[in-house]
């Protein structure tokens, strides 16, 4: 087996014992992302039914159930042929690596996590050299998506479990602790979170019997299938177990159990991840050990994905207790016995009947409202102001929900944003874009409704206080970037510096001395312009190009310059001449050849420098002041996604009454 296969299945082993039975590998060849397999190789996961987990007897070593390869389910569920190149015993698949964020969402949403390893630079000869550039898991990616996905974490101490829940898509995280014989309760709170991936530590000990209270756990949470028939992938080794399933509700859910979590881990682990270090703030009293363990292990499970992930992150919400005074209770499968929630794949439950919302934030908290009913009268009686208030403007016909709807998902946008503030990445300017036209209909969204609030009575008009923050950091984009350019070439989008504007006009005059260039060779040779042209190729730079067909031509003038250098001389300037003098053929495109000579290198080389140069002070200009408007006006973003996921829950309700004829209950 050659270098390259050797290498990708020693990382698969690797990142199998890292990120568990979902695990499937992408390595970059030339310009493809390919998965690879290996038919004589049995494969590490296993496939058992519930029953067989659940049964006191450990299930064969063997596993009774068929296991389809990864790159065979791949391959079905991407619409794509396997092949097996030559008489190598290896099965391979593959797509352009511009496809790549096409299948993505695919592939994670039936929980798959996708290790990408891409070429390196090192502007050496030899073999090339490969790493893991990325690692995309269902609850640990930036992918767009209606809903937040979690991974939950539990650790298991006696009695008392710490419970965890963090999204990697804007940073939000809740802890808790709950007794044992309370943990019905916690079913009850998570069907406001759409769970990816669970995770939990144990300090097993002899405990024989810990796998299936683990699995009767999550069945009651509805995190593991309940029908004994129901297929379970498995890998596992003695401290790491690692299943991928489908539970009830036809959702593909990735389950990681670590055994062996004592207080030496917890120790470790507290050391390396100082908290300070990684939220903006700290605690104001004592929180439970179970908790912190339990935040613990989910850090370093994200972190072990995308340590970006765990920068600039706001303090986890804290509590007491799974169970809030503030809220009523759904118990026994409520949501689904009154038909509030469908049923993945199928039409109906209330929350579909009274969804109007318009954006991505108000939709997530519509669904949390409805499952998390309220008991404080105040916010009760607020909330139903805010209805009233939109229904009049509505039957009045003086506002709709234009501007709401052109309101990205600024959730997901601030906290990309906030890595990218905290770490060396860039922040995509397609996203810059989103940010920046958002903020511009949220602003003419709350110009637009500040006169028709001016009412006393109209609670609503305090979450539009953010307006004058929001106009001064609109000013600023506009300061610095040039907006309408936010998605062409990275160069178009800042605004003209001094710096700048001499870098590009070094540019621009070397490029237009090449054109020159290339124009008087073609009227000397051709008697025409256009013959012979100046361009830039990715593999060669700076180049000429002439039609294969007059390159037989170009050859006999240079071997009559050649044969008397000095009569040609009277004709030709200087460049011409040397150009016909030295002409090198560097390739050919086509029905082209591409020619250069030592002046045009000279100047190819020059403009390469300059490339570089300005690409850099691009790059630093562009993540210099991105990094210093979100430390300016980060805590602008959540009063603003507050305000317009509340007004946008508000405005449901109003085209929702006006709809059916609802009225407010007295």
């Amino acid at each position: 087996m050659s270098q390259v296969p050797v290498q990708y299945f020693n990382l698969m082993e690797e990142n199998y014992s890292k990120y568990g039975a979902s695990a499937i590998q992408l390595i970059q060849i030339g310009k493809f992302y390919e998965l690879w397999h290996e038919p004589d190789v049995s494969c590490v996961q296993q496939a058992y039914s519930q029953a067989e987990l659940l049964a006191e007897l450990p299930p064969p070593r063997e596993g009774p159930l068929g296991i389809t390869p990864p790159i065979e389910q791949v391959a079905s569920l991407l619409d794509m042929r396997i092949t097996s190149p030559g008489k190598r015993s290896l099965l391979q698949m593959g797509f352009p690596i511009y496809s790549l964020t096409t299948y993505l969402s695919t592939l994670l949403d039936k929980g798959w996590t996708i290790i990408v390893i891409d070429e390196l630079i090192t502007g050496k000869s030899g073999p090339k050299q490969r790493a893991v550039s990325q690692v995309y898991s269902p609850s640990c990616n930036l992918e767009d998506c209606s809903e937040l996905s979690y991974v939950i974490s539990i650790y298991l101490k006696d009695d008392l479990l710490g419970v965890t829940l963090f999204s990697a898509m804007n940073g939000h995280s809740i802890m808790f602790p709950v007794y044992w014989a309370d943990r019905d309760k916690v079913a009850r709170l998570l069907i406001s979170y759409s769970i990816k991936e669970v995770v939990i530590w144990v300090d097993s000990g002899d405990n024989p019997g810990v796998l299936n209270k683990i699995y009767g756990l999550l069945i009651g949470w509805n995190l593991f299938p309940s029908e004994p028939n129901a297929k379970i992938e498995v890998m596992g080794s003695p401290c790491y177990l690692s299943y991928r399933y489908e539970n009830d509700n036809k959702e593909w859910l990735l389950l990681h159990i670590y055994l062996g979590i004592n207080e030496e881990w917890f120790n470790k682990n507290y050391q390396e991840y100082t908290l300070s270090k990684i939220f903006q703030s700290t605690w104001t009293e004592d929180v439970n050990q179970v908790n912190l363990i339990s935040l613990l292990g989910i850090l370093q499970f994200v972190k072990d994905r995308n340590p970006n992930f765990i920068k600039n992150l706001q303090l986890p919400e804290s509590y007491n207790s799974v169970v809030s005074p503030l809220n009523l209770i759904l118990c026994n499968r409520a949501e689904y016995q009154l038909d509030l929630l469908p049923k993945k794949g199928k039409l109906g439950g209330l929350l579909n009947l009274i969804d109007y919302c318009s954006t991505a934030m108000g939709k997530r908290l519509l669904k949390f409202r409805l499952l998390n009913p309220i008991t404080n009268y105040s916010e009760l009686n607020l909330r139903y102001e805010e209805i009233a208030t939109f229904k009049q403007l509505l039957d009045k016909q003086i506002f709709d929900n234009s501007e709401l709807k052109q309101i990205k998902d600024l959730s997901s946008l601030h906290r990309q944003w906030a890595i990218c503030a905290s770490s060396d990445t860039i922040l995509p300017p397609k996203k810059l874009n989103q940010i920046y036209h958002s903020y511009l209909s949220a602003s003419k969204l709350i110009r637009s409704l500040l006169p028709l609030l001016r009412s006393p009575r109209h609670l609503g008009i305090e979450h539009l206080a953010v307006g004058p923050q929001l106009e001064s950091l609109i000013e600023e984009i506009e300061r610095f970037f040039q907006v309408e350019n936010l998605l062409g070439d990275l160069k178009d989008i800042l605004q003209p510096t001094d710096s700048l504007t001499n870098l590009l006009a070094q540019q621009q005059t070397l490029r237009a001395q090449l054109a020159e260039w290339a124009e008087q060779a073609s009227n000397i040779v051709f008697q025409d312009t256009t013959s012979i042209k100046a361009e830039y190729f990715s593999k060669e730079g700076y180049a000429f190009s002439i039609l294969s067909k007059k390159l037989a031509k170009l050859n006999r003038v240079r071997e009559r310059y050649l044969a008397s250098p000095a009569l040609s001389d009277t004709a030709h300037s200087p460049h011409t001449g040397e150009l016909l003098s030295s002409i090198i053929i560097l390739g050919k495109r086509g029905n082209y050849h591409i020619i250069t000579s030592s002046a045009i290198l000279k100047v190819s080389v020059e403009l390469n420098l300059l490339e570089e140069q300005v690409n850099t002070y691009v790059k630093q200009t562009y993540t210099r002041e991105l990094k210093r408007l979100y430390f300016s006006y980060s805590e602008l973003f959540l009063p603003l996604e507050n305000m317009i996921s509340r007004l946008d829950v508000a405005l449901s309700g109003a085209i929702v009454s006006t709809k059916f004829n609802y009225t407010r209950p007295c």
